[in-house]
C-alpha cells in the first residue's frame, strides 16, 4: 500500500514509481496546512528510505505560506529558498 499522507489520503502509485526514476518530483502546495502535510510525507519517506530527500530532491512549489516550525523542518530536510 502507498504511504499515507497526514490528510488521510494515500499517495498514488504513480508518485511512488516516479520517485524511483531520475526525475525530480514537485508537489504543489499553497498554505500552511498543505505545506505541513507535504513535509510530513517527506519526513515519513526519509525515515523509511534514508537518503530519500537528498537523493530525490523533492520540491514544494509555492510554499510561500509556512509556519515557523515548518520552515525549520524544511531546513532540517535540506530545503532551499531559491
Amino acid at each position: 500500500m502507498a504511504p499515507r499522507l497526514a490528510s488521510g489520503t494515500h499517495t498514488s502509485g504513480n508518485t511512488i514509481r516516479g520517485l524511483m526514476h531520475p526525475l525530480y518530483q514537485n508537489v504543489h502546495a499553497i498554505g500552511d496546512k498543505a505545506n505541513h502535510i507535504v513535509l510530513d510525507f517527506f519526513e515519513n519517506m526519509q525515515s523509511e528510505e534514508p537518503g530519500f530527500v537528498t537523493d530525490n530532491r523533492p520540491r514544494i512549489e509555492h510554499s510561500q505560506i509556512m509556519t515557523l516550525g515548518d520552515l525549520e523542518r524544511s531546513g532540517r530536510l535540506g530545503g532551499k529558498d531559491y
